[in-house]
């Protein structure tokens, strides 16, 4: 069950009892954190919580029903770790990276079980009478969003040619959903990826992308980056582990991106260009991609990083052309920052 499909069953109760489990629900509080600041993210979590217990029939009773302290701890958990090392487009990155989230006992480090067990924890938060919870400040969603948006010597959309194709892909547009669609597939049908086309300019700034019309996966990541940045569209870049040569090694980082949707939360797309084989659109939330992980080598990481990771920069600069990056992509076993 996909994230989406998951919140959606929970929130409407269409959700079996037997599949509300303790990862079913450290994916929601995160699905909730993902598109929310706090506050409004505990909200919608107790809101949904007493109307699925109630459509299940738990009963509220002293050891059973909502449980205000539990709820309030797992949420902060949950922010802290997102905070630490998000943020991800999935709840399983969430979930692979901090298996400690997972067990039951995520409390018992915190509370003693008769502090959890007291009538008042029940009904409003009390603090933890052991370890301290995590003192991680939980920035807004604007805060959090704010990276994303940043101009920089690589995802230069200050530039002028940047603004000007910015502009004329805003003014085309219908709404942001729409400027959004049209400026990825305006990258990923207008620009040339550098293998299919037989280029030989090895490009990686945004600018210059988009003054030779040509670029390798990442190259064009970072301009499609630049253009949505420079509409105040929150982007970022994910990585794939994939084999060269479709099956075995070598094995190479593949570069895409990741928008922020008010509805969605992170969502990925991929711009490197449609070919027979490869059909790559924006239709959230399905996600549809270019390529998918599926040998035990390659990786599919659900990290959303705001700056182009420098052992892709430096393959790219370093590169004199096309054909010697070819053989030498760069390649990363465990793709982190």
């Amino acid at each position: 069950m996909t994230d989406s499909e998951l919140l959606a069953a929970f929130e409407d109760c269409s959700l079996p009892i037997d599949q509300w489990t303790h990862r079913a629900l450290i994916r929601v509080a995160w699905l909730y954190l993902n598109r929310f600041d706090f506050a409004d993210a505990l909200n919608r979590m107790r809101t949904s919580l007493r109307k699925y217990n109630h459509a299940v029939g738990t009963s509220d009773s002293p050891d059973l029903g909502y449980h205000e302290t539990i709820t309030q701890a797992y949420m902060l958990l949950v922010a802290a770790a997102d905070t630490d090392s998000g943020p991800y487009t999935r709840a399983a990155g969430l979930c692979d990276d901090h298996p400690e989230l997972l067990t039951a006992r995520i409390l018992t480090p915190h509370y003693s079980a008769g502090h959890l067990r007291s009538p008042i924890a029940k009904v409003e938060f009390v603090s933890p009478d052991k370890a301290a919870l995590p003192k991680t400040v939980v920035p807004t969603m604007k805060r959090r969003l704010q990276s994303f948006l940043e101009s920089t010597d690589v995802i230069d959309w200050d530039s002028a040619n940047i603004r000007q194709q910015a502009d004329q892909r805003r003014h085309s547009a219908a709404d942001r959903t729409d400027l959004i669609k049209r400026t990825f597939e305006w990258v990923r049908d207008h620009v040339e990826h550098s293998l299919d086309y037989g280029r030989s300019t090895v490009t990686c700034r945004a600018s210059e992308v988009l003054t030779h019309s040509t670029g390798f996966c990442y190259a064009k990541s970072h301009l499609l980056a630049a253009l949505l940045r420079a509409n105040e569209v929150p982007t970022g870049f994910c990585y794939q582990r994939l084999s060269v040569s479709d099956s075995g090694p070598p094995y190479c980082l593949h570069g895409l991106n990741a928008v922020w949707l008010e509805d969605f939360g992170w969502y990925r797309i991929d711009a490197r260009g449609n070919k027979p084989g490869v059909a790559a659109e924006f239709q959230p939330p399905a996600e549809m991609l270019a390529f998918e992980a599926t040998e035990e080598q390659e990786s599919d990481c659900c990290r959303v990083f705001a700056a182009p990771l420098k052992i892709v920069t430096d393959a790219l600069t370093r590169a004199t052309d096309v054909e010697g990056l070819a053989v030498s992509l760069p390649d990363l076993q465990r793709i982190a920052p």
